[in-house]
């Protein structure tokens, strides 16, 4: 059987467990301290963001954007036409292609040079060329319009296509068939005329070569 414990040693053994008990409570009260604390400060910061103005920002307008339409100018050729049609210079009739053989020139004076090689002399003095862009107005319809020299824009009127080409030849065929043009071969394939058709005929200024 353990001894009993001296009254001096009972009166230590209470104190300690006293300050023991003192320190835990110093402790939840400090704690609880704390967290108090920190909901205060949460708080006030709280009411200072509520009583803060918000600053708003208007986004700033765009500026207008300026777009510039180009003035529509018409085509040269659309422009000589409009001018003809007031002056009255705008043939239409039948065309057809004419080139430097015998069958392609019919009435066209054959020439032949040291090599017996066959060739035609325009109107102008110069030798047909059909990689030219060349035409021959008719005698008695065209060639009142449209004098040796003068560019003209022939335009097919199946297609609508057309092209510059040089007055520099003239012919027979007007009074004889009443058509208004021959032209040559590379004056067709730019409008696609094939054989013969009906075309539209006005000058303008420029080269047609």
């Amino acid at each position: 059987m353990p001894a009993p414990l001296s009254f001096k040693k009972m009166i230590k053994f209470t104190n300690q467990k006293h300050h023991y008990k003192v320190s835990i409570w110093i402790s939840k009260i400090s704690l609880w301290f704390i967290l108090l604390l920190c909901f205060v400060i949460g708080a006030v910061m709280a009411l200072n963001r509520l009583k803060t103005p918000k600053t708003i920002v208007s986004p700033v307008p765009e500026e207008p954007k300026i777009t510039i339409t180009p003035t529509p100018t018409l085509f040269p050729e659309a422009e000589a036409e409009e001018k003809a049609r007031k002056e009255g210079k705008i043939l239409e009739g039948e065309a057809t292609i004419y080139t430097d053989t015998i069958e392609g020139c019919l009435g066209c004076k054959p020439h032949y040079d040291e090599n017996g090689k066959l060739y035609f002399i325009m109107a102008n003095g110069e030798r047909l060329d059909v990689k030219r862009r060349t035409v021959a107005c008719g005698v008695g319809t065209s060639c009142k319009v449209f004098p040796l020299g003068t560019t003209v824009v022939v335009q097919n009127l199946e297609n609508g296509m057309f092209t510059t080409a040089e007055v520099t030849d003239t012919g027979g065929f007007g009074k004889l068939y009443g058509r208004i043009l021959d032209m040559t071969p590379a004056v067709a394939n730019r409008i696609n005329l094939k054989g013969k058709g009906q075309v539209r005929v006005w000058p303008i200024e420029g080269d047609g070569k």
